[in-house]
């Protein structure tokens, strides 16, 4: 099944003639569209942008989304361009900046199924399973992590946001899968990574 919906942008118009623009964070798609990474520390959020629309994916910490309207300035778009929100996972470091997100936009919110018991902080959320769709990216199920952990990918260029359900490791020589300090179903999790 494909999860579509639109919502109207809260707050001003968008200024004439702006266009995303791509910094060292960003990646430009085959089809036109710019993945950006917040860095926000030890965790990231990341913006989608396809001409003046942007998904968020993922709203770090309680208080990040400063650093995200900071990143949607320095795009020249803002609140307004945000149209959906998807979440990998509720564990408070993905999902903690979500409330002030939910009140800055009138995006459509969306977690996997299983963790939405576990999030607070926006009154709807859409549920997501494998093979899933908002705004050409690809929902995978990678549970293990959490129950409903989900990935997130953009297949023409084969861009994976995997939330927690991969990590880079410390010594900088790639990734491996979640911490197990975190992880509630390890072999799950483990078992996610393999497919």
């Amino acid at each position: 099944d494909t999860v579509s919906g639109t919502s109207q942008s809260p707050g001003p118009a968008p200024p004439s003639g702006a266009t995303p623009t791509t910094g060292d964070t960003s990646e430009r798609t085959a089809a036109g569209l710019d993945w950006h990474r917040v860095d926000l520390g030890f965790v990231s959020a990341y913006l989608l942008v396809g001409g003046s629309e942007v998904v968020v994916v993922d709203t770090g910490v309680d208080g990040s989304a400063g650093d995200i309207e900071e990143a949607l300035d320095e795009l020249g778009l803002g609140w307004w361009a945000v149209t959906h929100v998807v979440l990998t996972h509720h564990h408070p470091d993905h999902v903690g900046g979500l409330p002030e997100v939910a009140s800055a936009t009138d995006a459509r919110v969306y977690a996997g199924a299983d963790d939405i018991v576990s999030i607070t902080g926006a009154s709807d959320i859409t549920p997501l399973e494998d093979g899933d769709e908002i705004a050409g990216l690809r929902v995978i199920a990678t549970p293990g992590h959490t129950p409903g952990h989900i990935s997130v990918l953009e297949p023409t260029t084969r861009v994976l946001v995997a939330g927690d359900a991969l990590v880079g490791r410390a010594d900088g020589s790639g990734v491996s899968g979640p911490d197990p300090a975190y992880t509630q179903d390890m072999e799950t999790a483990q078992a996610s990574v393999r497919t």
